[in-house]
């Protein structure tokens, strides 16, 4: 019985998956729960179909991720879902107006290891990835001017940068933000407050993130 269950469930999911989207958009919903495992390894469709279904009834209720440990959503809306993949990794799932009137998907997924640190991928709506979309930041992109006077004083005190994710669909605007005293010794901390520029923003044109002046 357990099995014929299972059976049913998988042919949902791919009668789900399958479902043409001619004469609509695409919603935020839709796109996490046909992501390919290789964007969402812990946590399969069947447990992101409930995830979505718990949320929408307001349920507390978590779910179970492939490491057993708990996942839920956050938020909805028809162009974002905000998910706990697990108690250390949140993941914000964003679609996005492309330049040629399709839709663009990017995936913010933040760990904290205690310090906050995003990942940002794009993806099309076939959940193929695109690259070049966004050119990542490098220690000079960071630098305030005091900093790129004391450059070497910085390299030495901040050996990476850590930076959190946050997306804001009114403006399209990508702010990373950079949070030192989360995980430099306490002694780093004033050189790269003084040398490192807090945040830094990227506008979204339709093709790539553009970075803000």
């Amino acid at each position: 019985m357990r099995d014929l269950f299972l059976a049913l469930a998988l042919c949902c999911v791919a009668a789900f998956c399958a479902v043409p989207l001619t004469g609509r958009a695409l919603t935020a919903s839709e796109a996490f729960a046909k992501a390919p495992a290789r964007v969402f390894p812990t946590v399969d469709s069947l447990t992101r179909l409930d995830m979505i279904d718990y949320f929408n009834s307001g349920s507390p209720k978590a779910s179970r991720n492939l490491l057993r440990g708990d996942c839920r959503v956050t938020a909805v809306s028809d162009t974002r879902v905000e998910f706990l993949s697990s108690d250390v990794a949140s993941h914000s799932v964003e679609l996005m107006p492309g330049a040629k009137g399709d839709t663009v998907i990017m995936v913010i997924s933040t760990l904290r290891t205690p310090a906050r640190d995003s990942n940002v991928r794009f993806f099309d709506t076939s959940w193929r990835e695109i690259p070049g979309v966004m050119e990542p930041p490098v220690l000079g992109d960071w630098l305030t001017e005091q900093g790129r006077g004391e450059r070497a004083d910085v390299e030495n005190a901040v050996p990476f940068i850590m930076s959190e994710a946050v997306y804001d669909p009114a403006t399209a605007v990508l702010t990373l933000t950079c949070r030192p005293e989360e995980y430099l010794p306490e002694e780093a901390v004033p050189v790269a407050k003084r040398g490192l520029r807090g945040s830094l923003g990227y506008r979204w044109d339709g093709k790539h993130m553009k970075p803000l002046k």
